[in-house]
């Protein structure tokens, strides 16, 4: 794959990511292949048409239409709740993007879907910017984490881990002492 350069400012200065081949995590841990036998026979996947008829999806080819149904080249657009379009925003790859910096929450909070290896000259730290691959109304959230050794940008949607939050422990049992410390403990006691 051609490297790719991603165009950012940070600080008022302009800094390029060269990016190499997207990891993902069907990459790191494979894929599983789900099929369905019958006396042997393997089945397939169809398409049933609303009178019945049956197609296999190979068969088929995809038309793009707009809100009144007419063919169009341009991409679908997702509609808000008050149906008007949203605006196609551009691809990380012809925009130039804020970068600020990110704290380690924020890389715990991640949900990270994709993994793409980058060359920068930022220092060692961790650094926050949006991120989509292709122009599209919906921009992810994009962590590079800089290490003494490589650079990642980590791809994905920003969650809440309640686990980070504080934490009070409760005791519901006082702890009392035992009169005989030789005494076994069992569960006929409870």
């Amino acid at each position: 794959m051609p490297e790719k350069t991603i165009s950012l400012r940070y600080k008022n200065s302009p800094i390029e990511l060269k990016t190499g081949t997207t990891i993902k995590p069907e990459d790191l841990y494979g894929r599983q292949k789900k099929t369905v036998e019958i006396d042997g026979k393997i089945l397939e996947k169809v398409v049933i048409t609303p009178n019945g008829e049956i197609f296999n999806p190979r068969m088929l080819t995809v038309e793009r239409l707009d809100k009144e149904g007419s063919l169009t080249e341009s991409p679908i657009t997702c509609l808000q709740e008050d149906r008007s379009p949203l605006p196609i925003l551009p691809s990380s790859y012809k925009t130039t993007r804020l970068l600020e910096d990110a704290s380690p929450l924020d890389l715990i909070n991640l949900k990270v879907r994709g993994v793409i290896p980058v060359e920068c000259s930022l220092p060692m730290g961790l650094y926050k910017t949006l991120y989509s691959y292709w122009d599209s109304p919906i921009l992810e959230t994009a962590i590079l984490n800089i290490t003494p050794t490589h650079a990642f940008l980590l791809i994905g949607d920003p969650t809440d881990a309640p686990f980070l939050q504080k934490e009070e422990t409760y005791s519901f049992f006082e702890e009392e002492e035992s009169e005989n410390p030789d005494e076994e403990s069992n569960f006929s006691m409870f």
